[in-house]
Parts: C-alpha cells; structure tokens; sequence
C-alpha cells in the first residue's frame, strides 16, 4: 500500500485498514517508510542543489561572472551547458559564418574581392605545430559520429577539412598582401585557433592560423618582423606560448581576466620582452579598452616596427555575447581597426591579414564585422578582400 495513503489516514482517520481499531505497529511502520522516503527525497534533493552549484561554480571559473544577477540564472551557465546537448547550438557553430556571409553581403561590401578559403597542407601547419600532434589529430578525426578531446573541444567528420581550411585561407590572405595585390584581408573561417598551442589543442581549437600566417610571411617572403595582434575577449594562450622564445614575432592581446584560459597577466612578456598583455577587467567597457590600446599596446608595436600585422579578430567581447562580460561594441572594434590601419601605414606598408576568432552571439558578430571589414575598406588605394 503506498505509504502516502497511510499517513493521510493516520492523520484523518478515514482509512478502513484502521476502522474499528488501531494496530500501532503498522503506523509506525508505516510512519517509518514514509520517513525513509522523505529522507531520500531530502538528500536528493541536496545533491541536486550541490552539483547546480558547483556547475554554475565551474562555469564561473571558465567562461565568467553571472551576468543575471545573484537571483538568475547564470546566461553563460546555460551556454555551457549548450556545449554537452545539441550540435547546432554549441557557441563555436557554424551559424556564426552564415551569419558573417549575411552581413557581408549588404551593398555597401560589394566592392570586396572575395574567394573560397583554399585547404591548407601538413607542411604549413608545422611550422608551429608538432608532427607527431599533428598526425594524431589527423589519425584520431573522425568519419561518422563525434569525438570529444575536451569540454570545449569536439571533432565531427567535417572538422579536419575544416582547420584546414583555416589554415590555408590565413596562408592564401597572407600571400595576397604580401604579393601587393591587396593591400589587407579579412579571413572568415571557423573553428578559431588562438588557443592551440604547440602540441595541444583547447578552446574550440586545433591549429593556430594566425601563428601559421606569420611564420609562412616570414619563411616566404623574408619578413624580419611580424606582430600578431588579439583582440578576442578570451586570451591566445596558443599564440603566446608558439612565439614566447622568438624575438621576430611580438605577440599583443587586450582579453578579460580572470577568464578562460588563465593566462595572459601583464608580467607574462616573453623571453625577449615581446609578449604584452594588457589585461581587462569584467565590464571594462569601450573606455578603457581603448585606453590599454593607447597607453600599452600602441607605444610597444610602435618600438617594435613590425613589417606585418596579423590580427587574432575575435569579437566575443562585444556586449551581447553569452561567453564574457567586457561589453564592448561595434565602434569600438572600428576604432581599433583603424589604429592598427594607422601603425600599418608607418610601418608595414599597410599590410594587414585579419583573421576571424572568437564572436558567439550572432547579431554582435554581424554588428562587429561590419564595423571591423568597413573600417579595412578604408584602405582604398588597392582592392580590399574577404576571404
């Protein structure tokens, strides 16, 4: 008999089992199962509240501060959790390109050259890469299903084509600028790849196009001095630690913090002084964006002289996106575009690859590009092209 029934009728007298007389033994063992039950509802229940906790805990420590107030939910808990359920809603989908091709295609872009991003090969991706790494990507990708290397980090069987895309697109853009025939490129690829470091992949990515870029600019067509800029809210761990030893690449990065991945303080600075870190606090805002920009990363690319900037464009700290709370917005990316146009102009002969990062709320990737791809299109002197 359910146990439920027996309290109601200890309680209200209407249960027949009881008419005409009451067996104590069977209510208190009935009073006892329903204590039992109670109790296992109660440490369920305890458990539940545990494990929210230290989820919303862990997604504190990985992806940000709750942005809902203390009474809501957090919106970067839920985008995590996006990460373990369905395909089509992870943060790093592949929406965000359609979205990016949306914008793109409005009138005022026509004047853009665009092409296919071509596939890039093994050679390329070891220049910053391990072989032995890279031939266990390669042999791990897979042809149905899905695998899983971390939390962040899945592979699909369309992935390995993918990166190498990415790799090959940040190589084909480098190779137009350098040759003259533009004199910058905006490269719209996914997954990111400021993350992957030597021999690890993380956050989404595998190979570091960027890196890859600068090392061929410079094995190809003899750049003494190449500067890889990053403005994606998270930290280019990946990038960083490639170039830490290598005093011809200066690697530059405004990022919230603390914040995935860790890394990134401002005592981080390389071996040969030529790794800066200027970093950002929750809700900074555009103002003192802009501020790191002018007071510690201009004054350095300038010392520096590079011959060529590669922009890491990531645009997750744009103020709508679910992953970080640096609140940024469209002009502000436009505004730091048109600096780094201005160094280019003293330095490099205006050459600039910029290739696409992070940006996971899709209206602020359009809003963002727009501004990024508009302010590069102020080069007028040769065509400009998306690749």
């Amino acid at each position: 008999m359910n146990p439920s029934a027996h309290l109601a009728a200890v309680l209200v007298g209407t249960d027949p089992l009881y008419a005409g007389g009451v067996d104590w033994a069977v209510v208190l063992i009935d009073l006892i199962k329903v204590l039992v039950v109670f109790g296992a509802l109660m440490v369920s229940v305890m458990l539940m509240i545990w494990f929210e906790r230290k989820v919303i805990s862990d997604m504190q420590a990985r992806i940000g501060p709750n942005r809902a107030g203390p009474f809501g939910l957090l919106q970067s808990m839920a985008d995590g959790i996006k990460l373990f359920f369905k395909e089509d809603l992870l943060p790093e989908r592949a929406d965000r390109l359609r979205a990016v091709n949306q914008v793109l295609a409005q009138d005022r872009f026509k004047p853009l050259v665009r092409g296919e991003t071509p596939e890039g090969n093994l050679d390329l991706v070891t220049l910053c890469h391990n072989e032995d790494y890279v031939g266990e990507l390669r042999h791990i990708a897979p042809t149905s299903g899905m695998i899983y290397i971390d939390g962040d980090t899945s592979m699909s069987p369309g992935t390995w084509e993918a990166v190498m895309r990415g790799v090959g697109g940040a190589v084909a853009a480098t190779d137009a600028v350098m040759s003259g025939k533009h004199n910058n490129a905006f490269v719209a690829v996914r997954p990111p790849g400021h993350h992957a470091e030597t021999s690890t992949p993380m956050g989404f990515c595998f190979f570091d196009n960027v890196a890859i870029a600068a090392r061929h600019a410079q094995q190809k067509h003899g750049i003494a001095r190449a500067a890889v800029v990053d403005f994606d809210v998270h930290h280019g761990n990946g990038t960083q630690e490639i170039f830490w030893a290598d005093k011809s690449v200066m690697y530059c990065s405004t990022h919230q913090m603390p914040l995935f991945p860790g890394t990134g303080a401002r005592g981080e600075r390389g071996e040969h002084d030529n790794i800066v870190n200027a970093p950002l606090a929750s809700e900074d805002g555009g103002a003192k964006f802009r501020a790191a920009f002018e007071s510690v990363i201009l004054p350095q690319l300038t010392k520096f002289s590079p011959e060529l900037i590669l922009i890491s464009a990531g645009f997750d700290a744009h103020y709508r996106d679910p992953l970080a709370s640096l609140n940024l917005k469209a002009e502000d990316f436009d505004w730091v575009t048109r600096k780094l146009m201005e160094l280019a102009d003293r330095t490099a002969g205006g050459r600039i690859v910029s290739v696409l990062e992070g940006g996971y709320d899709l209206q602020g990737l359009r809003e963002s590009v727009a501004a990024h791809v508009g302010a590069l299109m102020g080069a007028e002197s040769r065509p400009n092209t998306s690749v």
